[in-house]
């Protein structure tokens, strides 16, 4: 039986040939799932680390037996430091709140809403990641809340994958804290309430209260002024950073006690510069949060000019003077206000100060303040201060009184007595 092989012998070869074939099977499997970034259970294994643990040789023959290692490899985990934007979320500040809560956007579209320590899982479908509502290998954690930043922690867990065992990972990084977003226009004008607010028109400080007011005034001048406009109704709220507006009766109010607002509508000045006015608030249960921009109003022209506005005046007494405009002749006293009526005659406000009653009838119309009269370089001047319709912009204003007709000394002719003869000064 020369050249013939016992069958035994090559039974044994043929084992042994199946089992190499096995081997590079299954090798070649693992670097098609490595090249191919096969997707398994909702994971993308993008690369595998080079230090996979693995024996010397892939494979040994002892005797008649094949002996394949186990192998344990650790996956590269995604970089989420690009792809994630984090956002601090300001809650209502009048309900208890058990947990700061973080708005996490995953490549701008998708969102996740976390606490401290709660637990987000991650998918991988049609070529991104997104945040899934079932538990799946790859999660992550925000472990800190810095200010400015935030800690953040991603993870995978043991997974039994086509018969590998994936290594426990754990990638630690930090996301900056972005500045929230404006709420879109479609949503604050679908809500009522929050559209009376987004829709006002910012005034800023009051000129007047700030020129004319006494000590407490002058503070209030100092705030900004929201004019808004509801079932055809036109009012004013006039507010800081420290007050509050909330809802009632219809209306925005200002008030500086949070319990005021309880269970109704809440809103107030987040912050403020030269041109903008930001604005945040909550609808009564605090579950929807509203924030937007108000653009700051351009400073109205004078709808009046001063030298338009008197066309002469005469004094009649210390703190009196009559003012000839294109229509009437004024009586006016220091401290009188007047402004210009629809019918383009004038209104004397008498003592005007910065009342209620005496802002309600001026607001929204150019006026002018008496303040003094002033003698400079032996003349007297008729002074004071002309304020724009939403009393955003001042004038000082000083026009020459005409001294003819006055009754004074100067302008009186001596008479002389028979005795006296006249002299040259008193021709």
């Amino acid at each position: 039986m020369n050249g013939i092989l016992p069958v035994s012998l090559v039974f044994r070869r043929l084992i042994v040939f199946s089992l190499l074939w096995a081997a590079l099977a299954y090798i070649g499997m693992l670097i098609l799932v490595k090249t191919e970034k096969s997707h398994i259970e909702g994971f993308s294994f993008e690369s595998f680390n080079k230090e996979t643990a693995r024996h010397d040789k892939v494979y040994s023959i002892e005797g008649e037996t094949l002996n394949l290692p186990s192998l344990s490899f650790s996956l590269a985990l995604p970089d989420f430091s690009n792809q994630l934007i984090a956002i601090k979320e300001t809650m209502r500040p009048d309900m208890e709140m058990k947990s700061q809560q973080f708005l996490l956007l995953l490549n701008s579209t998708d969102k996740k809403k976390l606490a401290l320590e709660e637990k987000a899982y991650l998918t991988y479908e049609n070529e991104s990641y997104i945040f899934s509502s079932k538990h799946t290998p790859l999660s992550l954690i925000i472990t800190k809340d810095l200010k400015e930043h935030i800690n953040v922690e991603l993870f995978v867990k043991p997974e039994e994958i086509v018969g590998t065992t994936i290594q426990s990972q754990r990638k630690k990084f930090k996301l900056p804290l972005q500045k929230e977003p404006y709420s879109d226009i479609s949503i604050l004008h679908s809500d009522e309430i929050f559209s009376v607010l987004s829709k006002a028109q910012w005034l800023s400080s009051d000129l007047v209260f700030q020129t004319l007011g006494n000590k407490e005034q002058k503070i209030i001048g100092k705030k900004q002024r929201l004019k808004l406009i509801c079932l055809d109704q036109h009012y004013q709220c006039v507010l800081d950073e420290k007050d509050w507006l909330y809802w009632k009766d219809g209306r925005w109010v200002v008030t500086r006690n949070l319990q005021d607002a309880k269970d109704v509508p809440l809103a107030r000045i987040k912050s403020l510069s030269s041109k903008e006015l930001e604005i945040e608030g909550w609808d009564a249960a605090g579950k929807k949060k509203y924030f937007f921009l108000i653009m700051h109003q351009p400073v109205g022209e004078l709808s009046i000019k001063p030298e338009e506005m008197i066309k002469s005046l005469r004094l009649k007494t210390k703190s009196q003077v009559t003012a000839q405009t294109a229509k009437q002749m004024l009586s006016l006293r220091i401290g009188d206000a007047f402004y210009q009526n629809e019918k383009d005659n004038w209104n004397v406000v008498k003592n005007f100060r910065c009342l209620s009653k005496q802002m309600k009838e001026i607001e929204g119309k150019s006026f002018f303040v008496f303040e003094k009269i002033q003698k400079k370089e032996g003349k007297k001047f008729f002074k004071g201060y002309l304020f724009n319709d939403t009393h955003t912009f001042m004038k000082p204003v000083e026009i020459l009184i005409q001294m003819a007709g006055v009754k004074s000394f100067n302008n009186i002719e001596k008479k002389h007595l028979p005795h006296e003869k006249p002299t040259l000064s008193g021709r």
